[in-house]
C-alpha cells in the first residue's frame, strides 16, 4: 500500500513538473517553425504578438501601441509623434512584411560603419510578447541592383545581412502612411454641438440626451 501510494506521489510530481515546463516554454518557437523561418530576417516571430512598433530615423521617430479598442487583431494608436489611431492596413502590410522578410546572404565581414546602419539609416523595433526585434536599413550594397545592408538584432545575438530592394522597399514604409485618411479624430458621442456656415447662412445643431444630433436653429444675417 505504501509502495503504491510513493509510486502515485512520483506520478504526479512529475505529472506536474511536465506541466510547469510546457507552460514556461509555451512563447518559445517550436522546432518546425525555427526550420521554417530558417531563412527569415526574424528566426522566430508572430505578429498578433507584436505589442509595440518604434520606427525612426536621424529627424523623426513613430511609435505604435496595440490598443485592442475595436477587438482586431491590427487595431494599433500612434503614441509619438500624434496621438491617433493607426491606419490598420498600412500597420498590416509592415507587420506582413517583417514576417516574410529574408535575406539574400549573410554579410560577414562587412562592418557597421561599411553598411551605414549607425547613421541616417531607418530603424525598426518591435515588442513580442515580452521580447524585442530589431532591423536597421543600412546602405546600398554592391550586388544585386536596389540591395541594401540590414542588420538584425533578435534574442540578444545581432547579425548583418543584405536584402533585396524588394524587401527594403516593403519595410521603407513613409511614416505619415500610418495615419489614418479622414478629416476628424472624433465620433459624434465627442460633440455637443455643432456649426455650419455657407455664406449668408448659418445652421446650428446640438446633441439631444440620446447623442443625436437635431437642427436647433437656422438663422440669415
Amino acid at each position: 500500500m505504501r509502495r503504491q501510494v510513493l509510486v502515485n506521489g512520483a506520478l504526479l510530481a512529475l505529472a506536474l513538473g511536465t506541466l510547469g515546463v510546457v507552460w514556461a516554454t509555451r512563447q518559445a518557437p517550436s522546432t518546425a517553425e525555427l526550420e521554417a523561418r530558417k531563412d527569415k530576417l526574424f528566426p522566430s516571430y508572430r505578429r498578433d504578438d507584436v505589442t509595440r512598433l518604434r520606427l525612426s530615423d536621424d529627424k523623426q521617430q513613430l511609435e505604435l501601441v496595440r490598443s485592442g479598442e475595436s477587438g482586431e487583431p491590427g487595431d494599433f494608436r500612434i503614441v509619438k509623434p500624434w496621438a491617433e489611431r493607426a491606419d490598420v492596413a498600412t500597420v498590416s502590410q509592415l507587420l506582413g512584411s517583417l514576417d516574410l522578410a529574408s535575406a539574400l546572404r549573410p554579410a560577414d565581414g562587412v562592418s557597421p560603419e561599411q553598411a551605414g546602419t549607425r547613421t541616417h539609416a531607418l530603424r525598426i523595433e518591435l515588442e513580442m510578447a515580452g521580447k524585442s526585434l530589431r532591423v536597421t536599413l543600412g546602405a546600398a550594397a554592391p550586388a544585386p541592383a536596389g540591395a541594401r545592408y540590414a542588420e538584425v538584432e533578435a534574442a540578444g545575438v545581432t547579425k548583418l545581412f543584405v536584402v533585396s530592394q524588394g524587401v527594403a522597399g516593403e519595410l521603407s514604409v513613409p511614416f505619415e502612411k500610418f495615419r489614418e485618411t479622414r478629416l476628424l479624430e472624433y465620433g459624434s458621442r465627442d460633440f455637443a454641438r455643432l456649426a455650419f456656415e455657407r455664406g449668408r447662412r448659418k445652421i446650428r445643431a446640438r446633441a439631444a440626451p440620446a447623442r443625436r444630433l437635431f437642427l436647433s436653429r437656422q438663422e440669415r444675417e
